[in-house]
């Protein structure tokens, strides 16, 4: 066991564990058990990467400009061990040692600090130094090097959020796709149309699969814009969007860093101090996905009636168990 200390006492801590401190108190005060999302997890090792590299650029372009025995920047080696680490999360290994429950106060400072302890621990021993020994590598002071919670996790969702878009409009398409080739199989075959769960006028499985293909076809095209809704973010920006002690370089080119790690269209915010404050794109996006699932479970419901053995059974669904 190690011992580790903050402001508020000592905790023991297993020494194989690349958490630390402050990820076993959030732990400790928080009960929930919800699984943190693991897409959210992979998203915070890609934006702190890109936090590292951009931190290497300017490394590089002030030794450029002036003597860097002059200005205070980590060691080379202490660079490449946070990037290596930071690149083992976005891959989603030692998920594991992420211990801050899903569901937790603290306005996702937890989250950042589980990150943060993780990585850093993590480039201890590829230095060869042991998990917990701080004075060479620090959770906050370099893993946390020009970044606040506000811009790390928030943009972090953001990544996550794309990423899981991506698969989601695929699953749509390939959902309506299905349904187009059920209407121009069963065109013409006739059934009897129901309101109010009573039995109305003649219609055709064509036109009931056409419906449910134009229902998904408006959600495809709903859930293709949410990209333009959340592309925005406010990574550079620090605590309240100033950017306050954050170099301009760092601030200019972290995000198109992003962007070239994720290939997503991400894009920095014009006005940081918005985009760190106002959150409303993912109350936007929350409401086309809220869209697309009433219309699936309007589908599921229609082919759950039209299978039941109350009435005419005009639909059989395949047994699963």
């Amino acid at each position: 066991m190690r011992t580790e200390k903050d402001f508020l006492g000592t905790l023991e801590i297993d020494d194989f564990a690349l958490y630390g401190i402050h990820s076993l108190r959030a732990k400790h005060n928080f009960s929930n058990q919800t699984l943190f999302p693991i897409e959210w997890y992979k998203a915070m090792g890609t934006v702190k990467l890109a936090c590292y590299i951009t931190y290497e650029k300017l490394k590089n372009e002030a030794q450029k400009q002036a003597n860097l025995n002059s200005l205070h920047f980590f060691d080379d080696h202490i660079i490449i061990a946070l990037q290596n680490a930071a690149s083992d999360v976005k891959q989603g290994k030692y998920f594991e040692h992420f211990i801050v429950p899903a569901i937790q106060g603290g306005a996702g400072t937890s989250i950042n600090m589980n990150i943060n302890e993780i990585i850093t621990n993590l480039a201890l021993q590829h230095i060869g130094k042991k998990a917990g020994e701080y004075h060479f590598i620090d959770p906050i002071e370099h893993a946390n090097i020009f970044q606040s919670t506000n811009d790390t996790v928030v943009t972090a969702l953001k990544v996550a959020a794309m990423d899981l878009l991506e698969k989601l409009e695929q699953a749509i398409n390939e959902t309506r796709l299905q349904f187009e080739k059920l209407e121009n199989q069963y065109r013409n075959v006739v059934r009897i149309g129901y309101t109010q769960m009573q039995e109305a006028v003649p219609t055709t499985f064509g036109k009931l699969f056409s419906a449910y293909n134009d229902a998904l076809s408006r959600d495809w095209w709903r859930t293709s814009k949410c990209f333009e809704r959340i592309k925005v973010v406010n990574l550079g920006g620090g605590a309240i969007g100033t950017g306050l002690a954050i170099p301009r370089f760092y601030i200019m080119e972290v995000v198109s860093e992003l962007q070239r790690l994720t290939n997503l269209p991400i894009a920095r915010g014009e006005n940081l101090s918005d985009s760190t404050q106002n959150l409303d794109s993912l109350v936007e996006v929350h409401a086309i996905l809220k869209s697309h699932a009433v219309n699936l479970e309007k589908i599921a419901n229609d082919l759950r009636l039209l299978s039941a053995d109350i009435g005419a059974k005009t639909l059989h669904l395949p047994a699963n168990q």
